[in-house]
Parts: structure tokens; C-alpha cells; sequence
């Protein structure tokens, strides 16, 4: 994530440096993935129909890795049926989508084939846990939620602030670099 969504990747980093320091107990999934939570297709023919992951963070895309061994000419495609994208997805192949905000699914594979996934994903409410100071939606009160997380508006801009244009790509990826180096000086983690 961190070559095509740096400010993300860099938000998202500091999310879960601060719940590793609070919840200690709480572990990486992988060595070097940003994602807290990840889940395993095992098939044998890994399908789904459009929908959308209504609890993931829309503003983290998600990582799908395809797998098996399936003839990706014929099957397997992965479609965002807002868009009305379909689009070759092989094995080994991996993709990067905001999951909850965009309509995803994928094609059929023939018979005797074999397809998985590997999913990597956040949920939006993990954000808001950390946001919210460790503690549940329901117990902060309108006024102090508004104090901590800003208006609708405030948060919709500070999302989109987060998405790199195309042509400020090489930028953003550079201030990672950048980043990073002050986090490793400062004694944090990179992931």
C-alpha cells in the first residue's frame, strides 16, 4: 500500500503504532504488513457475488491476493460493478481497492480448477476505537466525538488529503521515505 497510498499508509501506521502501545497483547498478523486483520479463502473455488465490506475502513484500501490454479483467460476475473470494471486477475496477482466503498466480486473459474485469496484489510471501526481514545462508540458523547474526530465535512477532507493525485505520486512517496527515517531516529516501528 504504502507505493501507491503513502498518506494513507502513513496514517494508518500511526493508528496501529498507537493501539500496539496501548493493547501490547495485540499482534501482527505479518512481519512488515501494515494491515491488523487478514482473511484466508481456502475454496477450492473461492467465489463471490458484488458486495461491499460495509465494516471496513473505506478510506484503507484493502490487499487481495489471487491464488490457485485456474486458467485466468477463462475465469477468476475480479469485477467493481460500479465502475463496470472487469478486470484479469491471475493467480499470484495482488489488488489494492477500498473494499467498503466500492462494488467487488469476482467470475467463476471452470470446473476442477482451484482459486483462493488472501484478503488483508482494516476495519472502520478500529480506526474509530483509537480515534475515540480506546473506547466505544456509544460512550463518548456527541460534543467530546466532535472535539476528537471533527465535523463530517472536516473528516471527508482530511480522508481525501490522504489520496496522492497521480501527478504528486513521486512526491508523496519521497515524504514517506522521509517519514519512515524520522520514525526509525525517534525509536518507532516502520511495520
Amino acid at each position: 500500500m504504502a507505493s501507491y497510498f503513502p498518506k494513507v499508509y502513513a496514517n494508518l501506521h500511526e493508528t496501529m503504532q498507537a493501539l500496539a502501545e496501548k493493547q501490547p497483547e495485540l499482534k501482527q498478523n505479518f512481519h512488515g504488513s501494515i494491515y491488523p486483520s487478514v482473511t484466508f479463502n481456502l475454496g477450492p473455488k473461492t467465489e463471490c457475488i458484488d458486495h461491499n465490506d460495509s465494516g471496513n475502513a473505506p478510506d484503507v484500501p484493502c490487499a487481495v491476493t489471487s491464488l490457485g490454479d485456474f486458467n485466468a483467460d477463462d475465469g477468476g476475473d475480479i469485477y467493481l460493478w460500479d465502475l463496470k470494471l472487469c478486470i484479469r486477475f491471475p493467480a499470484g496477482s495482488t489488488l489494492l481497492l477500498s473494499s467498503a466503498a466500492m462494488r467487488h466480486g469476482n467470475t467463476p473459474i471452470a470446473d476442477g480448477e482451484h482459486r483462493y485469496s488472501i484478503t488483508q484489510y482494516c476495519a472502520g471501526g478500529l480506526l474509530r476505537w483509537v480515534r475515540l481514545g480506546f473506547r466505544p462508540a456509544h460512550t463518548v458523547s456527541a460534543r467530546e466525538r466532535l472535539r476528537l474526530e471533527g465535523t463530517h465535512d472536516e473528516r471527508w477532507e482530511a480522508v481525501l488529503g490522504r489520496l496522492s493525485k497521480y501527478d504528486d505520486l513521486n512526491e508523496d512517496r519521497a515524504w514517506l521515505l522521509k517519514w519512515e527515517k524520522e520514525q526509525r531516529q525517534n525509536g518507532g516501528s516502520t511495520m
